[in-house]
């Protein structure tokens, strides 16, 4: 076997090595749009469903303040856009998230129907036991994203960008202050 064969066969394993890594970056980055895209489509979805829970939230304490209110309410209109916000991205919602939501909207069907009786401590208590449920969901939503991770990272990269723009405003600020003198 001659010299240029050797460089031959090099050549032909060099580039099939690099066109298998190649390969394997742009699965991998393929798969990371994807799961970028996902991402994006559930953070829609949670807005969408957290402004419903708030008007809902806002109605039921519209209730608990004013129980007269009740004939009044639009709580089914609002179950309907819940349930609509659902609907459209049942394919986008994890299993989790999916059982606390139900849970959710059981405890606040309980709620509203123990609101047309008149106990006053089961109407409290579903209450209660309503907003214990919205919070969960909160939790863990902001869990599942990492909200408070991300927060506190993006609080520490803050410190630092000003940390560095303090420190070079400092020193341009004193070397404008040693020229000025020294004219």
């Amino acid at each position: 076997m001659e010299t240029k064969d050797v460089f031959y066969i090099i050549g032909i394993c060099a580039t099939l090595t690099l066109s298998i890594i190649t390969l394997y970056l742009n699965l991998k980055n393929r798969r990371n749009a994807l799961r970028e895209h996902l991402y994006k489509e559930q953070i829609d979805f949670f807005k969408d469903l957290f402004l419903e829970l708030n008007k809902m939230n806002a109605e039921f304490d519209k209730i608990i303040n004013n129980p007269n209110r009740i004939k009044e309410s639009e709580y089914q209109n609002i179950i309907n856009n819940i349930a609509s916000v659902f609907q459209n991205n049942e394919f986008l919602i994890p299993s989790e998230i999916a059982e606390l939501s139900k849970n959710l909207i059981v405890d606040s069907q309980e709620f509203y129907l123990i609101q047309l009786g008149s106990d006053t401590k089961k109407k409290q208590l579903a209450y209660e036991v309503y907003y214990e449920q919205y919070y969960s969901l909160l939790k863990y939503v902001k869990d599942f994203y990492g909200t408070d991770n991300l927060s506190i990272e993006n609080k520490n990269l803050h410190k630092k960008s000003n940390l560095s723009e303090n420190k070079m405003l400092r020193e341009v600020l004193t070397q404008v202050t040693k020229n000025v003198l020294e004219l």
